[in-house]
């Protein structure tokens, strides 16, 4: 039970990370369409 669980915490941060990675593309994007 306690393995499933750890599991479960390392998809969670696994989703944060990547929703953070998608944040920030989104930033890099706008300011790219500013400078075009």
């Amino acid at each position: 039970m306690k393995e499933l669980s750890s599991l479960q915490l390392d998809i969670v941060e696994n989703m944060d990370r990547i929703q953070m990675l998608d944040d920030h593309q989104k930033l890099v994007q706008d300011e790219l369409g500013t400078i075009q």
